[in-house]
């Protein structure tokens, strides 16, 4: 865990054993460094950053936190297939996924507090760029979709009644993801 440190730069050679990373109240590093995280690491916390994107992240990750990132407008190339995401009080409105992302991001129950598995967009919004995603050739599609639990989670309407939206590339794709850091 790092709290309110300057993280200039992430080392490349960090001991299998490190399976969390959380960074909370941080001045990151730059966000291309996210190649260089071990993709072996099982729990991703990032909260109160100063990050405008967060790409490049392909990793076995259990569970995700996104979590009061008022800067945090961008996701994209970031291949994770989550038992657990949080994304709460933070307005996305770029988000890129690939046809295995964006199941699993799909399959997600409501209902990430108090258990392991689901999902929590509370006071979010996600909603894709329609002039990006279709220079990128991919379609606007819903995601999270399941709000059956919503309402007992949160008990707010806004929240229960939300969509959100994500650019799900074309399968033959696979975007040389480089590409897609340099759309817009």
């Amino acid at each position: 865990i790092l709290t309110d440190v300057a993280v200039p730069v992430w080392t490349t050679n960090l001991p299998p054993s490190v399976t969390h990373i959380w960074l909370h109240n941080c001045s990151l590093l730059p966000e291309t460094e996210l190649e260089k995280f071990p993709s072996n690491f099982l729990s991703f916390d990032l909260q109160n950053s100063d990050w405008m994107e967060l790409a490049h992240l392909s990793a076995t990750l259990q569970d995700v936190g996104l979590i009061n990132n008022p800067n945090l407008h961008r996701i994209a190339n970031f291949r994770v297939n989550p038992a657990g995401i949080s994304v709460v009080n933070t307005s996305i409105s770029s988000w890129i996924v690939d046809n295995s992302t964006y199941a699993a991001l799909n399959s997600q129950p409501p209902g990430k507090y108090g258990t392991e598995n689901g999902y929590d967009m509370f006071n979010s919004t996600i909603e894709s760029d329609p002039v990006e995603c279709d220079k990128l050739k991919g379609t606007l599609m819903p995601v999270f979709t399941n709000k059956t639990l919503r309402s007992a989670m949160r008990n707010n309407n806004t929240y229960s009644n939300a969509n959100f939206t994500v650019c799900l590339l074309p399968r033959s794709s696979y975007l040389s993801m480089a590409r897609v850091t340099h759309v817009m």
